[in-house]
């Protein structure tokens, strides 16, 4: 046998965009968790308004004023929240939650997958099909 026969491709190299696959992934990551935890409160306080209005009658001002509280405080956890997605994406030098972000999140997914099915397929990455 020779050496020429065993030999193994080089396997290609990933674009650039495909190098920055992992760092979006894990924004989009954190921003999913946000979004989930927010909608967690916003569940729980709808919840306390649909109580908050029920409880009705004299003897029921206290408990009145509880649940108000409740709610409001889960207002301001709520309005934190959602400041603090923006700043995830800054934490990356983003500007902020928008198109730049996801298109960025979109390019090397799809470089990533080109490069899965060139390797698949026992081509280099610069042959033409």
């Amino acid at each position: 046998m020779s050496s020429e026969a065993t030999e193994r491709p080089p396997q290609p190299k990933p674009s650039v965009l495909a190098g920055k696959y992992p760092r979006l992934k894990e924004i989009d990551s954190r921003l999913k968790d946000q979004n989930e935890a927010i909608f967690e409160r916003e569940k729980k306080r709808d919840k306390l308004k649909k109580e908050l209005s029920g409880c009705t009658g004299i003897f029921k001002g206290g408990r009145r004023k509880e649940l108000q509280q409740e709610i409001d405080g889960i207002e301001i956890q709520i309005s934190n929240m959602k400041k603090r997605l923006s700043s995830i994406v800054k934490e990356y030098k983003f500007d902020s939650v928008c198109r730049r972000f996801i298109r960025n999140l979109k390019q090397p997914r799809a470089s990533i997958l080109s490069t899965k099915q060139l390797v698949q397929s026992g081509r280099k990455p610069t042959e033409k099909k």
